[in-house]
């Protein structure tokens, strides 16, 4: 089935209020010693809220004021008054994550201590949130609904960050993209649709080939265990009753699926809309009135009465198709559409993209929802014909996942941290 998304939306400026935190660092990385450099102390620049109005996000679930969050970490020498000019690495946070989420795991720090140390060069590093609703939406832009990624990843963020510091060097050689998960996959999408704007791409552990090593794995088996999580196994009507929460953080392979429905198979797929902001007595009440609707029409698989209308949205509900019926078989009219955004169609439509790009991938046998399989499965496209790009490629296999796990799955990323930030520094190169 061939769709086709009108990208009307207007690129918006992402007015910030933005206030400084110097936060000192790493006293839990072991005592000091007198051969010890003086931590650097570099600061995060924090997005604040307030009515910041973008048209990228016009219809994004559950974000009515049209507002990105991010965190911008900043070394010392890019401060004013000297500000001196320094590369961008953009990371992107895995499914249900904040801005705050790689600052929580010690990016901070390790960045402080390792910029002080000389292991790397200073840069800046820019958190993006993954949208809490829905399970994230993959940093994809088919789905109004979930936000044009697209636009955001491939145009209008790094443009953005650039006019707000000037100490950002307007580069392809010093601007690089990295992400976890959900984060993982998005950055190498932009890298992929883009070309031309990152120097170097890297991830860890995510959704990177949707069907795996055989054709049969990947996201595929992923839909009986969402179905298994919400008690629907063996239930003829599985889409009357298909919950599209999160059962309270527990059911994240049913969230994953959702959130990669409705970045890839929304009910609508092609929405504008027009959008009336009003204040009064200090407060800014938002509407939106939708135009111009085009909507899959099998519904077979169709998840319907999602959340009812969405707040301050006339006439549109952010209904989405499945892709497999209820045995757990891929249902093709819409698995097809997600396979169209599938990293390696996606590569295949673009196969140049990636030459000269350097890549550095992390991957774990124990990470959650098959995200090692997928990882695998993608290292291996990229490495054998017809990329052949394993010389620009560095793999770095990790274990320990599960003792991490034990406290906080995300832990590990502590330990990751340095190898990541070294490669970015090493292929943002000299100046």
């Amino acid at each position: 089935m061939e769709m086709k998304m009108k990208q009307v939306m207007r690129i918006g400026t992402l007015t910030a209020i933005i206030a400084m935190a110097l936060v000192s660092g790493c006293s839990d990385r072991g005592p000091n010693s007198s051969g010890r450099p003086d931590l650097q102390k570099g600061g995060i620049l924090r997005q604040q809220g307030g009515h910041v109005f973008s048209s990228i996000f016009k219809l994004q679930i559950q974000n009515p004021f049209e507002q990105l969050q991010y965190s911008v970490y900043l070394p010392k020498v890019a401060f004013p008054p000297t500000a001196h000019p320094v590369p961008l690495l953009i990371l992107l946070a895995p499914q249900g994550e904040n801005e705050d989420y790689f600052f929580r795991h010690g990016l901070q720090q390790v960045a402080d201590e390792l910029i002080s140390s000389g292991k790397i060069r200073p840069m800046a590093i820019a958190c993006i949130e993954n949208a809490a609703s829905f399970g994230g939406m993959f940093y994809a832009g088919r789905s109004p609904g979930a936000g044009y990624y697209d636009i955001l990843l491939q145009d209008s963020l790094v443009a953005y960050l650039r006019s707000t510091n000037p100490a950002l060097i307007p580069s392809w050689s010093k601007t690089a993209i990295g992400g976890i998960g959900q984060g993982a996959y998005g950055a190498f999408r932009a890298a992929i649709m883009k070309p031309d704007l990152y120097c170097a791409v890297s991830a860890i552990d995510g959704p990177l080939d949707f069907d795996g090593l055989n054709g049969n794995g990947g996201l595929i088996p992923l839909f009986m265990k969402a179905l298994d999580q919400q008690g629907l196994l063996g239930k003829n009507q599985y889409k009357n009753e298909f919950d599209s929460g999160n059962g309270g953080g527990q059911w994240r392979a049913s969230s994953l699926l959702c959130g990669g429905a409705m970045a890839f198979s929304p009910h609508d797929t092609m929405v504008a809309c027009s959008t009336v902001y009003t204040v009064q007595n200090n407060i800014t009440t938002v509407r939106k009135y939708v135009y111009d609707r085009e909507t899959i029409t099998d519904n077979t698989t169709l998840i319907t009465h999602v959340t009812g209308a969405t707040a301050g949205v006339q006439s549109w509900k952010p209904d989405f198709h499945l892709p497999f019926d209820k045995n757990g078989a891929p249902y093709a009219p819409i698995w097809n559409l997600w396979m169209e955004n599938n990293l390696e169609t996606l590569l295949a439509e673009n196969p140049n993209s990636l030459n000269g790009v350097k890549m550095w991938i992390g991957t774990s046998p124990e990470s959650e929802l098959g995200y090692h399989e997928m990882t695998k499965s993608f290292i291996r496209t990229l490495e054998h014909p017809p990329y052949y790009l394993g010389s620009q490629l560095k793999v770095r296999e990790f274990t320990g996942y599960d003792e991490w796990h034990k406290n906080d799955r995300n832990q590990y990323l502590y330990d990751l941290f340095e190898p990541w930030l070294i490669f970015h520094s090493e292929a943002f190169g000299a100046d």
